[in-house]
């Protein structure tokens, strides 16, 4: 899958970027999650879930002879031993007899173990996007319903994940016009920079922007008038009610 979102958004991606991927939302990911990633927790899940009545069919109803039967519990207790190293130890001991049951709990060890692999690994400013993609409310632009409002041009989605995912939006070497700061490759100072009026724009656009979709949403919003008593005019503001 991690190839597919390459193709779709043009650009190569390192490996702490596939990572990311596919971890789950509330880590900051796109829950887009390879099976071989999760295949020993549902094995492990599913087994803990009917071993008792498997051993039960196979001594009372000999469905399985001897040998095949060492051969079973031995795959298993391999696979528990590799998801043992894949979370460490310490987490494994965590974990409950009836979390051990659970795909889901499983799961989320196997993501917490990767996350910290990542976030470990991460400069000061990638562990800033990190702690801003896993913040509450940061992935519902990926969870939005298709609708004829909430729909994103190919040109805005691609932005959005390249700055999700810490990809390359522009030239390190260019100078922001507007300030002697060099840009960085990541577009933050241009989101960010507080000179000429770009920063009356950008504030302009979100206003007009969210006026215009929650009106179209059905929301009773207006425009407040306000005096800018610098200027001496009146500027709009939003307001909802």
């Amino acid at each position: 899958m991690s190839n597919i979102i390459a193709y779709i958004l043009e650009s190569p991606l390192n490996d702490e970027q596939r990572l990311q991927i596919q971890l789950p939302r509330y880590h900051g990911g796109m829950g887009i999650t390879a099976a071989k990633t999760i295949i020993k927790a549902i094995r492990i899940s599913k087994w803990n879930q009917v071993e008792k009545l498997v051993n039960k069919c196979i001594n009372e109803r000999n469905y399985m002879n001897k040998n095949e039967t060492q051969q079973w519990e031995k795959n298993i207790t391999t696979t528990i031993e590799e998801y043992k190293n894949e979370i460490g130890q310490t987490a494994a001991a965590e974990l409950t007899e009836k979390q051990w049951q659970n795909q889901k709990k499983l799961v989320e060890k196997i993501a917490d173990k990767q996350w910290k692999k990542m976030y470990g690994k991460s400069n000061n400013y990638h562990k800033a996007r990190l702690n801003a993609c896993k913040a509450q409310g940061a992935s519902l632009w990926m969870q939005a319903n298709p609708m004829p409002y909430s729909k994103l041009t190919n040109q805005e989605f691609r932005i959005i994940a390249y700055m999700w995912l810490g990809i390359q939006l522009c030239d390190d070497e260019i100078d922001c016009k507007y300030c002697d700061v060099r840009m960085d490759k990541y577009g933050a100072h241009a989101m960010t920079c507080k000179h000429g009026s770009n920063i009356v724009r950008r504030h302009d656009r979100i206003r007009n922007y969210l006026y215009r979709k929650m009106k179209e949403a059905g929301y009773c919003c207006q425009m407040e008038k306000r005096r800018d008593y610098v200027r001496k005019m009146e500027t709009n503001q939003l307001t909802f009610t």
